[in-house]
């Protein structure tokens, strides 16, 4: 996941720092998962407008590859989310 900005809403160039997040994770006393997909960002502010959560749609496989009325436990979407304080 990666930060774009815009002066015009047109021209979205790269932040001056833009890596958010690699297409990984890696919870406490677990190994670290690659992901397949890591998108949609959505960011939670309080009600004085600082960003607390940043929540991100992922999944570990590749949804709808396997074309079988089953699908796997991996190839399903979930919500990850990560602390801003």
């Amino acid at each position: 996941m990666a930060l774009i900005t815009s002066a015009d809403g047109l021209h979205w160039p790269a932040a001056h720092h833009p890596l958010v997040s690699l297409r990984e994770l890696k919870v406490d006393g677990q190994h670290k998962t690659v992901l397949a997909y890591l998108e949609r960002p959505f960011i939670l502010f309080d009600k004085n407008g600082r960003p607390q959560v940043l929540y991100a749609a992922a999944s570990i496989g590749e949804p709808f590859k396997n074309k079988s009325d089953r699908i796997a436990k991996e190839e399903n979407s979930f919500i990850v989310s990560f602390g801003l304080n």
